[in-house]
């Protein structure tokens, strides 16, 4: 009986020391899979996406800086189209601001001509595809975002600006290069 006694004392003691389990919420400090998710409704989400990207390009059209306060999140990252833009919400916004203040800088009314959105229950991804003038007329450029619902409402929080040449045409910007 002794010798049954000790190993069962010594599995009931190793166990109480572990930490149990624990449970991580979703808030804006953390990166972590929310405990408890709300229903979303698919169709519901295609149409408040879409206007949230509809709005989003519209104030940036109207140099507008309530793009960044009204649509990306606090601790989201934001890829500009230069290695080096890797930005946080405040850096994003500082960019933005002066880029804005520059009387010389024209956005052109550029047009989105594909667009895509994946919806993954509260996270979604959205891919718009356009050229913008002012910066090139022969290499597109590619949105592509992640954006998560809380609080009622969805919000970016990654955004990344890319160049997309067609691949026929990568020798072609080597060789330029």
């Amino acid at each position: 009986m002794r010798q049954t006694i000790f190993p069962v004392i010594a599995m009931v003691f190793l166990l109480a020391c572990n930490d149990a389990e624990k449970t991580v919420e979703q808030n804006a400090e953390s990166n972590q899979m929310p405990v408890a998710q709300t229903a979303i409704d698919t169709a519901e989400a295609r149409q408040e996406l879409n206007a949230m990207a509809d709005e989003m390009h519209s104030l940036f059209k109207k140099k507008d800086i309530a793009f960044v306060d009204k649509f990306m999140a606090k601790d989201g990252i934001y890829l500009g189209t230069d290695p080096n833009e890797i930005l946080n919400f405040d850096d994003l916004r500082a960019y933005e601001q002066q880029l804005f203040s520059d009387t010389a800088m024209n956005i052109p009314d550029y047009k989105i001509s594909r667009r895509e959105i994946v919806i993954n229950g509260p996270s979604a991804i959205i891919i718009d595809q356009y050229f913008f003038p002012d910066i090139s007329e022969k290499v597109m450029l590619r949105n592509i975002s992640h954006a998560r619902h809380e609080d009622g409402k969805w919000v970016f929080d990654m955004f990344s600006w890319n160049f997309i040449p067609k691949n026929e045409d990568v020798p072609k910007i080597n060789q330029a290069l």
